[in-house]
Parts: structure tokens; sequence; C-alpha cells
């Protein structure tokens, strides 16, 4: 293998496992700070007990938006990841793709910002129920955004050899689930019924997209490791 070769293997093997192990912890991280303590303290219906829960709970509170903080940066290295990987693919497609998740990360860190507003009153706000719904607000839309992202980082992988047509296919199939969720949660919140019916059948896409994607691409990275060696 001449060294042209072996550098572009190396480049592709080296930022694959970037975004791989990224979206990996990322998905540990939400776990915890959101489908654990963000849940556990955040009573949609109940202004008391939130405020009750979020000060029995401050520390593990306290660790969750430092996981959401995680996130964020995360999230800024699988953009960054993304783009020099499909650049050489369609550098104005991965330039798109790229500032659509950096959009969805800024978005995100005003989200996160909100989560943070309880920690800087001292958790003296008896109606701290307000900064959930902020967080809550604006990640939702911001997740519209993440959508746009992924159906068009599907439509790269489509275009490029290096991403199998299979996880190429269950990107934009995720995109569009997410926009579609996420758009009837947004703006039209009176359909949260029919809204949560939809999520439960698109749940399993919705994670398999990128979750899927990021586990396939740190597979397929450590093989091409194993070529250049």
């Amino acid at each position: 293998m001449n060294n042209s070769n072996a550098t572009f293997i190396y480049s592709y093997k080296k930022f694959g496992l970037m975004i791989g192990y990224s979206l990996l912890l990322m998905a540990i991280c939400a776990g915890f700070s959101f489908g654990y303590v963000h849940k556990m303290i955040y009573i949609p219906t109940d202004v008391n007990l939130t405020f009750t829960l979020l000060q029995e709970n401050i520390f593990i509170y306290k660790l969750s938006v430092l996981s959401w903080v995680f996130i964020f940066i995360l999230d800024l290295l699988v953009s960054f990841g993304i783009y020099k990987i499909y650049k050489d693919t369609n550098i104005k497609f991965a330039k798109i793709t790229t500032l659509l998740r950096v959009l969805y990360t800024i978005i995100l860190g005003i989200a996160i910002f909100q989560l943070i507003l309880p920690i800087v009153n001292n958790f003296i706000n008896k109606k701290s129920i307000v900064y959930f719904e902020s967080f809550t607000s604006i990640w939702t839309f911001g997740l519209i955004i993440f959508g746009f992202h992924l159906l068009t980082l599907g439509q790269l992988g489509f275009k490029s050899d290096f991403t199998n047509n299979i996880w190429s296919f269950l990107l934009a199939l995720a995109g569009l689930s997410y926009i579609l969720i996420s758009t009837l949660k947004y703006f039209f919140p009176d359909l949260n019924e029919m809204t949560s019916s939809i999520e439960k059948i698109l749940m399993a896409p919705m994670t398999i997209g990128e979750l899927g994607f990021g586990i396939w691409i740190m597979i397929k990275s450590h093989r091409l490791h194993e070529d250049v060696s």
C-alpha cells in the first residue's frame, strides 16, 4: 500500500472512530441525563412535585447537567468528523450536513442553559418547572433541525463509497421520523396523544438510525486500522 493510500485510510479510520465513540458516549450520557434524571425530576403536570424532586436530587441533577455539557461537546466533535469523512464525496453537501448539525448543537446549548439556571439561582425558585419546560420546548425545536441533518447525512451516505446503503437508508428514515415527531410536538401540542402513538412506532428507526450508524462506523474504522497495519 503506497503512502497516499495509507494516509487516506488512516484519516478515515481516525475520524470514523471519533464519530463512532462520540455517538456511543452520547447515547450513554443521554440515557442518564434525559432518560433517567430528567424524567425522574420533571413532572409536567405538577409544579410543586417537580420542585420537591429537584430539591431532593440536587447532586444527581448537577451530574446530569454536566452530562448534557459533555453531550454538547461530543456533538461538535461528531459534526467535525462527519465533514472530514464526507467532504471528498460532495463538499457542498457535506458543508450543509455539518452546518445543520452545528446549528442543532447551538440550539441544544441554549436548551442546556435553561437547565443550568436552577443551579445559578441556587435551587430557590419554586416554579423551577419553567426551566424544564423551556428546555423541552427549545430542544424539541432543535430536533427538527437534527432530523434534517440525519436526512442529508443519509443522502451523503448514498453518494459515498464509504457508507453502506443500508445505514444511509436508516439515517434518512431516522431523519424523517425526527422531523415528523418533533414538528408535531412543537407546533401541534394539542395532538399529544396521536404524536405519542406515532412516536412509539418510529422510536426504533429513530434510535437505530444514528446509534446503529455510530456502532457500524466504529467497527468499520477498526477494520480499516487492521488493513493499514
